[in-house]
């Protein structure tokens, strides 16, 4: 999402898990929001609400019923992540929404962008190191790419003994 805002010169507005997000809290801050210009010469602007499926207690009471008065009355695109989507407690907002799954990367792919980086940072990797990183990473770039930063950082040469420290 902020990849995509930042793509696009969009302001973003983020609530999260460790945040209130009572039905209040949540026309408070993602309510107003949703009607707002945007300030400091954004084009537009992008709401993210994280982990909705993780509403719950007193502390969240009427969150999803908040959320479905912001998404009926936006003027800006509203994005939520869900760990699990097919929460019960999400099954109004569902109705609502367009359910896009992202899928875990493969390997092959994970390799190609660790190689781009290893080129365009000037360092040499046996060919092993990549499928080892890549397969320990289980689909996820981000941590891919943190592991390879971190055998990689200060050296010119990365080789597969380097990788023994991955877990």
């Amino acid at each position: 999402v902020y990849a995509v805002a930042n793509e696009l010169g969009c302001d973003i507005l983020e609530v999260n898990a460790s945040d209130k997000r009572s039905e209040d809290e949540i026309l408070r801050t993602i309510g107003s929001a949703s009607q707002q210009g945007t300030l400091m010469g954004f084009k537009c602007r992008i709401l993210l609400i994280d982990e909705v499926d993780g509403l719950s207690g007193n502390e969240d009471r009427g969150g999803v019923r908040g959320i479905l008065k912001v998404i009926k009355n936006t003027k800006y695109p509203i994005v939520l992540t869900a760990n699990d989507p097919w929460s019960p407690k999400l099954k109004t907002l569902r109705n609502h929404c367009e359910m896009i799954q992202f899928t875990r990367v493969k390997p092959s792919s994970i390799i190609l962008i660790l190689k781009k980086i290893a080129a365009k940072e000037g360092i040499k990797v046996e060919p092993d190191v990549f499928k080892i990183i890549a397969e320990n990473a289980s689909g996820d770039i981000r941590a891919a790419i943190n592991d390879f930063q971190a055998i990689a950082a200060g050296k010119k040469e990365v080789t597969k003994n380097d990788t023994n420290v991955l877990g």
